[in-house]
Parts: structure tokens; C-alpha cells; sequence
């Protein structure tokens, strides 16, 4: 099994929590909360890559699920933004 370093795991989710946090923003929850989101999402994000580095979760899986989340939050900024200049 291919073992990530953790510094390539971060760079990577680093934009997708953003987006995440950007998301969850824009269908209503109060900016206040926003930090903890992020903080949540972030230690999500650290234990994720642990289990992978001690074998424990497959890389693979781990791929096809970040993929699937980047499609869906690109997915549904394609649709915001088409939805805005359609006003």
C-alpha cells in the first residue's frame, strides 16, 4: 500500500474544507459557527490521514471519496453561479 505523506493530505483538503465551510455559509449557517466547522472538518481531516498511514483505511478509498466531494462542491458552484447570472 502506497502510505501519503501527511503534508500532500493537508495541501490537498485544505481547499475542499474551505469549500465546504463556504458552502455550509451559503445555505444559511451563521458566520459565527464557521470556525468550529473548520475546526471539526480539520480534525476529520488528520484522523483520515492517520488511519491511512497506519494502514488502517485504503488510500484508494480515501481518493474516491475526496474526488466524489470535489465534483459535488464543484457541481454545485457551477449551479450557484449559473443560478446568479441568470437574475
Amino acid at each position: 500500500m502506497e502510505q501519503l505523506p501527511i503534508v500532500v493530505g493537508s495541501v490537498a483538503f485544505a481547499p475542499i474544507v474551505s469549500a465546504i465551510i463556504d458552502l455550509a455559509k451559503r445555505v444559511g449557517m451563521p458566520v459565527k459557527l464557521a470556525p468550529w466547522l473548520n475546526l471539526l472538518l480539520s480534525l476529520a481531516v488528520v484522523i483520515i490521514w492517520q488511519l491511512v498511514s497506519m494502514g488502517q483505511l485504503d488510500t484508494t478509498t480515501v481518493e474516491m471519496a475526496a474526488s466524489v466531494i470535489v465534483g459535488f462542491l464543484a457541481a454545485f458552484g457551477v449551479y450557484k453561479s449559473q443560478l446568479l447570472s441568470s437574475r
